[in-house]
């Protein structure tokens, strides 16, 4: 399963923000704009291989702590 999330109220570029979301908290999701320009601010995350656990207390906390990190940079 994939679902596509606006971080339009946080981030202004999704490439950079999967960019950090990887190299600063070991999370991968894909930018948006791999899709279309029109998602720059949005990024894909995938459901498909992890248990519901790793999903929400790994990568979905992951990707909330990075959002009030990097917020201001991105």
């Amino acid at each position: 399963m994939f679902i596509f999330v606006d971080l339009s109220r946080y981030i202004r570029d999704s490439e950079k923000f999967a960019e950090a979301l990887l190299e600063r908290y070991g999370v991968t999701v894909i930018p948006g704009t791999y899709f279309s320009d029109i998602y720059k601010s949005a990024i894909r995350i995938s459901f498909v291989v992890e248990s519901i656990e790793r999903i929400r207390m790994g990568g979905i906390e992951r990707i909330g702590n990075a959002i009030n990190d990097l917020r201001s940079s991105l």
